[in-house]
């Protein structure tokens, strides 16, 4: 055999199980570590898009990805991270009936995914504080990256002291993600503070008190 040829192989052979060992370690992360952890954003991107456009079933259908998407999501979650998820699918939900009986509220819809969104970064902020605790802070700082992200694309949806406040978990994020004279219990403290601020934003004072 040609030299050039087996050398081709082998390199073949090489890069290919060592994108297979890559896979293999991202399929072993938890979702909100991994890429997967954005699709929701943008899926609840694509449906409100394909609304204004009046593509009602591309519409539909890029919701009912979202949610699906977030359910995966929940697999790797804890109960009460699961809890508030749900909360949050069933608004999304409400929006979807809306959609089919064309009865759609515009800000049903803004509540409905900036809830998804904040529910989605409270369980980033939660795994992050999961992984400092555990003394994975690299893996801790891509969390609340992800985190940032979620909060980010909320923004688009909200308004007045929501989006107020939203702003505020965007900026403390970044000041955690920048700053690194900050101790781990430091840290910590201000992603449990970041954690109710968004509980409240999601389900309510009310409901927050609760817990």
């Amino acid at each position: 055999m040609n030299k050039g040829v087996l050398y081709f192989i082998i390199m073949i052979v090489v890069f290919g199980g060592f994108a297979l060992y890559t896979k293999i370690l991202d399929d072993s992360k938890p979702a909100l570590l991994t890429e997967q952890a954005v699709e929701p954003d943008l899926l609840l991107d694509n449906s409100k898009f394909y609304l204004k456009e009046h593509a009602y079933e591309r519409s539909l259908d890029q919701l009912d990805q979202a949610i699906k998407a977030i359910r995966e999501i929940e697999l790797d979650l804890d109960e009460e991270s699961k809890r508030i998820l749900e909360f949050s699918i069933s608004e999304l939900e409400l929006v979807r009936t809306e959609m089919e009986m064309d009865s759609l509220v515009t800000e049903d819809l803004n509540e409905a995914f900036s809830d998804a969104l904040n529910a989605l970064t409270i369980a980033e902020l939660k795994i992050s504080e999961i992984l400092l605790q555990q003394n994975h802070p690299k893996d801790a700082l891509v969390a609340l990256k992800y985190g940032m992200y979620h909060v980010k694309h909320a923004l688009k949806y909200s308004q007045g002291e929501k989006k107020e406040y939203e702003i505020h978990i965007y900026e403390e994020i970044d000041e955690l993600l920048e700053n690194n004279s900050l101790s781990e219990a430091e840290m910590i403290e201000k992603l449990e503070a970041m954690i109710h601020e968004l509980d409240i934003l999601v389900e309510g004072e009310k409901a927050a008190e609760g817990h």
